[in-house]
């Protein structure tokens, strides 16, 4: 089994900081829906975009952002037919949002 990690006193738990830029937002109930692309991590792939939900707008469109965000997820479970045997399976997709933070 592997050694407990020690972290910092104030570590915050389940956060991450996104770094990219703003395509677009939209506002919804109070709240900013900020989509950010973020780099690709090599010349021969597409950059990754990620929806960011804030209080206040992360900035224009265009704009290089660097935003710290809690981490959120929810799961929903659905049935599908498996297409060799036509059995009736049951699954859970999962989806990750982000909020930001010091907002």
């Amino acid at each position: 089994m592997p050694e407990p990690v020690s972290l910092p006193v104030g570590q915050v738990f389940n956060t991450v900081t996104i770094k990219g830029r703003l395509e677009e937002s939209r506002f919804h109930e109070g709240t900013t829906y900020s989509v950010i692309a973020i780099p690709a991590p090599d010349e021969y792939s597409h950059p990754q975009r990620v929806e960011v939900g804030s209080k206040q707008p992360l900035g224009a469109k265009g704009a290089d952002v660097q935003v710290g965000c809690r981490l959120a997820g929810s799961g929903r479970k659905f049935e599908y037919a498996d297409k060799t045997t036509g059995a009736i399976q049951r699954g859970t997709e999962y989806r990750v949002r982000l909020f930001a933070l010091d907002q």
